[in-house]
């Protein structure tokens, strides 16, 4: 199996993040890293989102202040709650 190449380099960038999902439910979560096409975020609790659903990171600690939300697709789980995400254009 042939690996595939990242699009956009990642930055190592851990803050306060926000998962919402299309139904509403919001889940608390710490942003791991980040690029121009995706992240990936850890969630602190468990969540019913499965792969390909459609969702909205708010990317901001301060999202009154700062309100930086982008959309994404959820493409992978990982162990201990990790969710790849990536952005859609």
């Amino acid at each position: 199996m042939e690996s595939q190449k990242r699009l956009h380099s990642r930055t190592k960038y851990y803050t306060y993040c926000l998962v919402i999902c299309r139904d509403g439910n919001a889940y608390d979560a710490l942003l791991g890293d980040l690029s121009l096409g995706g992240a990936l975020v850890r969630v602190n609790s468990d969540t019913h989102l499965q792969v390909g659903d459609l969702c909205e990171l708010m990317l901001s600690d301060k999202p009154a202040l700062f309100p930086l939300k982008r959309t994404g697709k959820i493409v992978r789980f990982e162990p201990e709650n990790y969710i790849g995400v990536s952005f859609i254009s």
